[in-house]
C-alpha cells in the first residue's frame, strides 16, 4: 500500500452501507502512508459503480460482472481515468468503478433505463445489437 496510487478495495462491507464506507479505518492507515489515499479526491476505487435495481425484491445484479467484459474500451477507459486522473478524460466515465469515499454511491440503473426496452417484451433486438458496436 505504501506505493500505490490506485487502489481496487474488494473488501467486504458489513450491511453493504456504500456511503460509510472507510478504507483508513478498516486497514489503520494514514494519508501519509499510501499515496493513494492522500490524493484529493482518494484513490480507492470498488467496482460496484453501477448496478441494476432490485430483482425478484432481493437480488441486485453488479454491472462489473454483467456487463464490464462486452464494453472493454469502458472498462478500459475507467481504468486510465483511475490512473491519470485529471491528465484523461474520457465520454465513457466510470461506468463500471466508483471513488470509495464516504458519500458516493453507486448508480442503479433499471430497464426503464434502456430505450429498446419495451414493457410488452416487443424490444428493439436490432438497436440493441448495433448500439453495442457504437459504445
Amino acid at each position: 500500500l505504501a506505493e500505490a496510487d490506485v487502489i481496487i478495495d474488494e473488501t467486504y462491507i458489513a450491511g453493504y452501507d456504500t456511503a460509510a464506507h472507510d478504507f483508513a479505518g478498516s486497514f489503520q492507515v494514514a494519508d501519509d502512508e499510501v499515496p493513494a489515499l492522500a490524493r484529493d479526491p482518494p484513490n480507492i476505487f470498488r467496482l460496484d459503480g453501477r448496478v441494476s435495481d432490485l430483482r425478484d425484491g432481493w437480488a441486485v445484479g453488479s454491472s462489473w460482472f454483467d456487463h464490464s467484459k462486452a464494453e472493454p474500451q469502458q472498462l478500459l477507459a475507467g481504468m486510465m481515468e483511475m490512473i491519470w486522473v485529471d491528465s484523461f478524460e474520457s465520454p465513457c466515465g466510470l461506468k463500471y468503478f466508483r471513488r470509495a469515499i464516504p458519500g458516493q454511491g453507486q448508480t442503479q440503473v433499471s430497464h426503464d433505463d434502456c430505450p429498446y426496452y419495451d414493457d410488452s417484451g416487443n424490444h428493439d433486438c436490432a438497436a440493441i445489437h448495433e448500439h453495442l458496436h457504437e459504445v
